[in-house]
């Protein structure tokens, strides 16, 4: 299953062995496609 929408950017601001921290930005109608989470995350806006 392929999307046409645009793919959401992804920068790691913070990598440690705690955390890693990934700022996202969405531009209009992006996604961040299908994926899995490796850790416990958390979502800020």
């Amino acid at each position: 299953m392929t999307s046409k929408r645009p793919k959401a950017e992804a920068k790691i601001q913070i990598e440690n062995e705690r955390v890693i921290i990934t700022e996202w930005r969405f531009a209009p109608g992006a996604e961040t496609g299908w994926h899995k989470h490796g850790y416990d995350y958390r979502v800020d806006a």
